[in-house]
């Protein structure tokens, strides 16, 4: 999965949202995902411009990860991200390719 985002600011993000984000399946599980990190080594199908560094305001990062459905009769059905500070996660339909 890849995600993109921007730091709204006011101060430097670190780049760790990657690990926020869940896999939500149609069975009801939450699967975290696997962020690799690899320096210097192009991932095919994983076209991530993350390193551990900060974000400056306005600024933006891509962060990939992967995330293993292991039930093949689960189905993906949307994708979550944990909040910081809030109960529960924030979820959105994204397209599954």
């Amino acid at each position: 999965m890849t995600v993109a985002y921007t730091n709204p600011g006011p101060g430097n993000l670190y780049t760790d949202q990657a690990g926020h984000v869940r896999l939500l399946t149609e069975n009801g599980r939450q699967i975290p995902g696997k962020t690799l990190f690899s320096v210097g080594t192009a991932i095919p199908g994983c076209p991530s411009d993350w390193a551990a560094r900060m974000i400056p305001p306005g600024g933006s990062v891509k962060e990939c990860s992967i995330h293993l459905l292991t039930d093949g009769n689960d189905t993906p059905f949307a994708v979550g991200f944990a909040q910081a500070g809030h109960a529960g996660l924030a979820t959105w339909r994204a397209p599954v390719r």
